[in-house]
C-alpha cells in the first residue's frame, strides 16, 4: 500500500513538474520570439528604402501599424504576467506535494524581476517601432 502511495505522489509530482517546466519554456519562447520579431521588423524598415517610402505614402497602413503596435505591446506584457502567475500557482502545487525540495526545481520559476526586466526590454522595442513609424508620417515624401 505504501509503494502505491509513493508511486501516486511521484506521478503527481512528475506531471506537475512537467507543467512547471513547460510554462517556463513557453515564457522564454514568447519573450525571445517577440524580441526577435521586433528587431527584424525594425531592421526591415531601417534598411529598406522601398519599405520606408511605402509607409510614407500609405497613411492608413501607418495608422494600422501604430494601433497594432500599441495593442500588441500591452497584450505581450499581459501574457508575460500570465506566465508569471501560472508559475506561482504551479510552484505552490509542487511544494504542497512535498516530493523533493524547491532547490531542485526552482530554476524553472518565472520570477517577477525577470518579467519586469523583459517587459521593459520588449516595451522599449515596441516604443522604438512606434516612434519610427510615427516619424515616417512626418517626413516629406521625396518621390
Amino acid at each position: 500500500m505504501s509503494s502505491n502511495r509513493e508511486s501516486f505522489v511521484k506521478d503527481k509530482f512528475s506531471y506537475t513538474y512537467q507543467s512547471f517546466v513547460d510554462n517556463f519554456n513557453k515564457y522564454l519562447d514568447h519573450v525571445y520570439k517577440t524580441i526577435g520579431t521586433l528587431i527584424i521588423i525594425m531592421g526591415l524598415i531601417a534598411s529598406s528604402d522601398k519599405a520606408r517610402e511605402f509607409l510614407q505614402h500609405e497613411k492608413w497602413l501607418r495608422i494600422a501599424i501604430l494601433v497594432t503596435t500599441s495593442i500588441a505591446s500591452v497584450v505581450h506584457v499581459l501574457c508575460m504576467v500570465d506566465y508569471y502567475r501560472e508559475s506561482i500557482q504551479v510552484i505552490k502545487l509542487l511544494k504542497s506535494i512535498d516530493y523533493i525540495g524547491p532547490e531542485y526545481y526552482g530554476r524553472y520559476q518565472v520570477k517577477g524581476h525577470k518579467v519586469i526586466r523583459n517587459a521593459i526590454c520588449i516595451l522599449s522595442l515596441y516604443g522604438v517601432l512606434f516612434i519610427t513609424v510615427l516619424i515616417l508620417g512626418t517626413q516629406p515624401i521625396t518621390s
